[in-house]
């Protein structure tokens, strides 16, 4: 408990009885979420935000290549778009797809479809896409600031999540993986401590859009149990209120549908190897680092993934109050969630003993996140004990020196392009429609090869 009591208190107005369990669960609950952010003021909050925003939209927008912004990719097409353009978007947003409700993507679709016109609605989707991780991504940094005041390591997450190494082809501006970054936002609100009512309305948005889109959120459900438990203030019923309501949505919605794809039960070895190549040695070396480092060293190279990152949250939590708190939570989460993940669609090329490059790099996104989280803590940890100035900030800027070198070799999306421009398919279904029958059906390719987006000519020639 003397560990525990190191975490500041949270500070309420509230005079209510509480229970003994709660009295006793409470230096838990500050240990584990942190003080309450401290925003008197959008002034405090709204101008960084907007820049790091802006940022982070230039810097995901950009690893796009240009010739594939304007390209629907995979789901967004055949699926979101599809759906969006027979033009019922209740039935289409409470439809279920591969065991997730994908409430996200499916308003955006149906809202690019009305408004922008048929041979532009990819780009609407990528810029949209772009968007969302830019305002997740810069929403994490306004969120950590009660936690990690230290604004280097909370500038180091920022960067790790527009640069992510391993959001790679099937992640960056994809509406229909969307939802992993809106896991990320998720997980730092329900680890942070909202009071401001901006903030607490923004975590409120992400975390509806979040749980209503994927069903994986449930396992954060032990994490809301807690956070009601140790409730201090009544404005942090807000955030478990909403989860709550909306996983229920959720379930109601995937209820007799399949999430699952696992062709078999992952063994214990197998994916003990995944989690420590797909979350902690890719988090420190980027996809191509991982690989290189595996195929010369095998499980040395685990193991020192492993020590480094434990070494490090083990001190932290030692040493670092809240901070430590902070690191457990986010590693433990970071490990439950990708086991969970991985054992639901797992395949042998999941474990790198039987596959190096596999499908699956958005499962790693949120799990590799959160060790980042977990870093940056040691991070500010290191800056609080250490007297000098550049000594203490010498752990976050070789934090976001490794990250920038790591994002380098797997920042741009180069499989993107189809063979003909989505602008291209567009006017020659057009022109094809111009002598059919309005309930001719219509395919028009996307990408990667295969894909395709069904209508029919009514629509085609209806769109502007």
């Amino acid at each position: 408990m003397r560990l525990l009591a190191q975490g500041p208190r949270i500070v309420s107005g509230a005079r209510t009885r509480v229970s003994r369990a709660q009295r006793r669960l409470r230096p838990i609950g500050d240990w584990l979420f942190g003080p309450e952010d401290a925003h008197s003021t959008w002034l405090k909050f709204v101008p960084t935000w907007l820049v790091l925003l802006i940022l982070g939209f230039i810097t995901t927008y950009s690893r796009l290549p240009p010739g594939s912004r304007n390209v629907l990719w995979a789901e967004d097409g055949a699926v979101f778009v599809a759906r969006a353009l027979e033009g019922s978007p209740l039935a289409s947003f409470l439809e279920p797809y591969a065991g997730y409700m994908h409430a996200f993507p499916r308003i955006v679709a149906s809202i690019a479809v009305n408004v922008v016109p048929l041979a532009y609605v990819p780009l609407a989707l990528t810029v949209a896409a772009c968007l969302l991780t830019a305002f997740v991504s810069a929403f994490v940094y306004i969120l950590l600031q009660p936690r990690i005041p230290a604004k280097v390591p909370r500038f180091a997450v920022w960067l790790g999540v527009v640069t992510l190494p391993i959001a790679n082809v099937e992640v960056i501006g994809s509406l229909a993986n969307s939802h992993w970054y809106l896991l990320v936002g998720l997980i730092v609100v329900l680890v942070t401590s909202q009071h401001h009512p901006a903030i607490l309305i923004a975590s409120g948005v992400v975390v509806a859009l979040a749980v209503l889109s994927d069903p994986l959120s449930g396992v954060f459900l032990p994490i809301v149990l807690v956070r009601l438990i140790a409730l201090r203030s009544p404005r942090q019923l807000v955030v478990p209120v909403i989860y709550l309501v909306s996983l229920g949505i959720q379930l109601e919605v995937v209820l007799g549908s399949s999430l699952g794809e696992a062709r078999a039960l992952p063994t214990v070895p197998g994916l003990v190897r995944s989690t420590i190549f797909r979350v902690f040695l890719v988090g420190l070396s980027g996809e191509s680092g991982a690989a290189a480092a595996y195929l010369s060293w095998g499980v040395l190279s685990l193991l020192m993934a492993i020590i480094l990152v434990l070494t490090a949250v083990v001190w932290t939590m030692l040493r670092g109050g809240q901070l430590g708190g902070l690191a457990f939570l986010s590693t433990g989460t970071a490990l439950v969630f990708f086991a969970a993940s991985a054992s639901i669609r797992w395949t042998t090329k999941f474990d790198p003993a039987t596959g190096i490059t596999w499908e699956g790099s958005r499962y790693s996104i949120l799990p590799i996140t959160l060790v980042l989280i977990s870093l940056a803590a040691a991070a500010a940890v290191w800056k609080q004990r250490r007297k000098s100035l550049i000594v203490g900030a010498s752990a976050g800027v070789v934090l976001i020196a490794l990250l920038s070198i790591i994002a380098l070799p797997d920042f741009a999306v180069t499989a993107r392009e189809p063979q003909r421009a989505w602008v291209a398919e567009v006017a020659e279904a057009q022109q094809a429609c111009r002598t059919l029958p309005g309930s001719q059906a219509v395919g028009l390719p996307i990408a990667p090869g295969g894909w395709k987006v069904l209508t029919t000519c009514d629509v085609v020639r209806g769109a502007r």
